[in-house]
């Protein structure tokens, strides 16, 4: 399902683009890793595999609702307590904090 407003490609092709697990690996996303948030999680592309290799909470945060809406209906790892769309948050550019939550590190592809 290609979404119009955010031109992504449909969910395959995209993820085959990449070569999640030496990615995740090169990030050393591993059991060691704290809270991550990941902005612009797309299709949890990224999120869900990394989620399924720490042992504390992700934060994935998308604007686009459509995408969010595709997440919803999918079965989510513990470690992802919600998917977060852009009713949910503001974004402050110094410092840089995405109300109501504040991270300490945040990784993003945008």
């Amino acid at each position: 399902m290609k979404v119009r407003e955010s031109g992504m490609p449909d969910e395959k092709m995209w993820n085959d683009f990449f070569d999640i697990d030496s990615i995740l690996s090169e990030m050393q996303i591993n059991n060691q890793v704290n809270d991550i948030a990941e902005i612009g999680c797309g299709y949890g592309t990224f999120t869900i595999p990394a989620a399924k290799q720490i042992n504390s909470r992700v934060f994935a945060f998308d604007i686009e609702k459509e995408l969010i809406d595709i997440l919803d209906i999918r079965p989510k790892p513990d470690q992802i307590l919600s998917w977060i769309d852009r009713r949910m948050f503001t974004i402050h550019k110094e410092p840089f904090i995405i109300e109501p939550y504040y991270f300490g590190l945040i990784l993003s592809k945008l």
